[in-house]
Protein backbone atom coordinates (compact mmCIF):
# COMPACT_ATOMS: atom_id res chain seq x y z
CA UNK A 1 0.00 0.00 0.00
CA UNK A 2 1.52 3.65 -1.14
CA UNK A 3 1.32 6.00 1.99
CA UNK A 4 0.73 9.01 1.05
CA UNK A 5 1.06 12.21 2.87
CA UNK A 6 -2.42 12.65 3.12
CA UNK A 7 -3.09 9.45 4.96
CA UNK A 8 0.24 10.51 7.12
CA UNK A 9 -1.73 13.60 8.31
CA UNK A 10 -4.95 11.66 9.19
CA UNK A 11 -3.28 9.26 11.26
CA UNK A 12 -1.53 11.42 13.29
CA UNK A 13 -4.77 13.79 13.80
CA UNK A 14 -6.19 10.90 14.92
CA UNK A 15 -3.72 9.73 17.79
CA UNK A 16 -4.21 13.13 18.97
CA UNK A 17 -7.60 13.52 18.58
CA UNK A 18 -8.42 9.92 20.48
CA UNK A 19 -4.96 10.14 22.11
CA UNK A 20 -4.28 6.76 21.63
CA UNK A 21 -1.12 4.97 22.76
CA UNK A 22 1.82 4.27 21.27
CA UNK A 23 1.65 0.63 20.92
CA UNK A 24 -2.70 0.98 19.55
CA UNK A 25 -1.13 3.39 17.06
CA UNK A 26 1.13 0.64 15.66
CA UNK A 27 -1.19 -2.13 15.99
CA UNK A 28 -3.83 0.08 13.99
CA UNK A 29 -1.57 0.98 11.35
CA UNK A 30 -0.06 -2.47 10.73
CA UNK A 31 -3.76 -3.43 10.44
CA UNK A 32 -4.52 -1.08 7.78
CA UNK A 33 -1.26 -2.03 5.89
CA UNK A 34 -2.34 -6.10 6.08
CA UNK A 35 -5.82 -4.91 4.68
CA UNK A 36 -4.42 -4.06 1.34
Amino acid sequence: MVVTVEAVLTIYESLLTHQLTYDEADRWAWGMMERE
